[in-house]
């Protein structure tokens, strides 16, 4: 009885070509970077300082841009500043350990 196979379509003649700029304008680098990292477990590294650098981070910069550029009346109230600064700590957190907990198994 033969298995079940997934069965994917070719491969577009614009992808069998070795130019890494044509390539670029499939994949994007984003994913030629993980496709080439990962084996070494960078592509692990790149999540966790994605939950700190863009998660935790970012609810701050928010909070900022909003008291900075924003007009009175479009501004966060204060149970939704007090909820994001919550977020941001806590994520900011949660990611500094998990760095924290991947640099100790390494050394």
């Amino acid at each position: 009885m033969e298995k079940n196979l997934i069965k994917f379509p070719p491969i577009p003649s614009q992808l069998e070509t070795s130019n890494i700029f044509t390539n670029l304008k499939y994949f994007g680098p984003g994913a030629i970077i993980v496709s080439m990292t990962i084996g070494s477990g960078e592509a692990i590294f790149a999540s966790r300082g994605g939950g700190i650098f863009c998660c935790g981070l970012w609810c701050f910069a928010m909070i900022w841009s909003d008291k900075k550029f924003l007009p009175e009346p479009y501004r966060m109230g204060k149970i939704l500043t007090v909820l994001t600064i919550i977020s941001g700590i806590g994520l900011t957190s949660f990611g500094v350990i998990a760095i924290t907990d991947y640099i100790r198994t390494i050394f």
